[in-house]
């Protein structure tokens, strides 16, 4: 299917999502901060990334924002996932926002719908 980077600094969410994402057919690729998932992605070059908002050294809207500064990641398109409300920004540099718990049948559907079969890798 794809390659997903998932970027939580909470062990037991990285755990569920990637047993999900992996019984769906995803590689999983895991980074505990924001600092980890950027490097991570420039690494790995993921299909898609699931990050958390508020996670150490660099939260998720900054690895966002990272991210689109960087040519050859920009495209790659990121779902945020919090406890929290989305952040209040104007632009928002993510595809997709889902409130924690997340609901994992449309997490896997919007996985599908952002990242097109010619697109996908494994």
């Amino acid at each position: 299917m794809c390659t997903v980077l998932l970027a939580d600094d909470n062990a037991r969410d990285i755990e569920a999502l990637k047993l999900v994402l992996e019984h769906a057919g995803h590689r999983v690729v895991t980074a505990d901060n924001g600092c980890g998932a950027l490097l991570a992605a420039r690494r790995e070059r993921p299909d898609v990334v699931i990050t958390d908002w508020n996670m150490p050294f660099m939260d998720g809207v900054e690895l966002c924002f990272q991210m689109k500064r960087q040519p050859a990641l920009a495209s790659i398109p990121v779902m945020m996932v919090s406890a929290s409300s989305p952040p209040g920004i104007s632009a928002a540099p993510w595809a997709a926002f889902f409130r924690k718990p997340v609901a994992i049948r449309r997490l896997l559907d919007v996985v599908s719908e952002l990242v097109p079969p010619q697109r996908a890798k494994v």
